[in-house]
């Protein structure tokens, strides 16, 4: 009789075992992926329109009245101009609408000065050096 309990035992532990539970519920669906964001780009420079000032500018350097003797004086000099912006030397300054020229350097250099019709007319001063520039237009 033990040996029949035990059985019945077994096979219903068996089939108990067996008998299959519940499926486990469905799992959520992720969301969908959110489109990401097109990357960030620097704006497209516009062109600078051609204004009266553009060009190139050379002439003549003259030194200044109280120069050390450490001042060099460059033979000639060439200055270009475009939009509001110009170059000379090493110097980059600005152009106001109105002709004033402007610049100022991390040496302690500052340009100042006007551009009319075809001339420009800018003093330069770097330390205890100045000099006088009368530029025409190529």
């Amino acid at each position: 009789m033990r040996a029949q309990l035990a059985m019945f035992l077994v096979l219903a532990g068996g089939v108990a075992g067996c008998s299959s539970s519940p499926p486990p519920p469905p799992m959520a669906m992720a969301p969908d992926p959110v489109p990401m964001a097109a990357p960030m780009r620097a704006p497209a420079r516009t062109p600078v329109a051609a204004g009266p000032m553009d060009g190139t500018y050379s002439g003549t350097v003259e030194p200044g009245g109280s120069n050390g003797r450490g001042c060099r004086r460059p033979p000639s000099a060439t200055a270009r101009v475009r939009g509001s912006a110009f170059a000379l030397g090493g110097l980059r300054g600005q152009v106001a609408a109105d002709g004033t020229v402007s610049a100022a350097s991390r040496r302690g250099g500052t340009m100042t000065g006007t551009v009319s019709g075809n001339t420009m007319d800018v003093n330069e001063t770097i330390r205890q050096c100045s000099y006088h520039y009368v530029l025409n237009k190529a």
